[in-house]
């Protein structure tokens, strides 16, 4: 995770490691769920934008919980991704220290329709986005990408 982009989720059985290992193996494992693609995997910036980001590893919380760290020119992060109790969606909630406030790109689209406060359709994607502050709106930027503002706080919730 060396962009900190969410790439991909999926719900379901987990891969299907069977050609990595049979006889010489491949290298191959084929994820045995449904995918959902949020950002493109040769986007090569990091969410940080212009400001360095550098990997410090990951924290396994428990009960679908992952805490990944990074350091970033002007402070540090911390990036918590929560699989929700039904798995139809994940909560993402980014911290920091420093630096002036950014956009991060949550997931590739072309456009966002409002459902109700806080509430979020990105059609294209066919994701829900749920924001956890009402002063939060998402946005699409030049790269169709959905971006978020975030200063030092951002917490919001795709439901697939």
């Amino acid at each position: 995770m060396s962009t900190g982009r969410l790439i991909r989720v999926w719900r379901g059985l987990f891969l299907d490691a069977t050609p990595m290992w049979n006889n010489r193996g491949n290298g191959v494992s084929r994820p045995l769920g449904n995918l959902t693609y949020l950002n493109s995997s040769s986007k090569s910036d990091p969410i940080t934008g212009p400001d360095s980001f550098t990997p410090k590893g990951y924290q396994i919380i428990g009960d679908g919980q992952v805490r990944f760290l990074a350091t970033t020119a002007t402070g540090e992060l911390t990036d918590q991704v929560q699989l929700l109790a039904d798995g139809k969606g994940l909560t993402r909630t980014l911290k920091r220290t420093g630096g002036t406030p950014i956009e991060i790109p949550v997931l590739e689209g072309k456009s966002i329709k409002q459902i109700r406060e806080n509430f979020y359709w990105i059609e294209d994607a066919g994701l829900y986005l749920q924001v956890g502050d009402k002063s939060v709106k998402p946005t699409l930027n030049s790269q169709g990408q959905v971006v978020l503002p975030f200063s030092s706080e951002l917490a919001y919730t795709l439901l697939f």
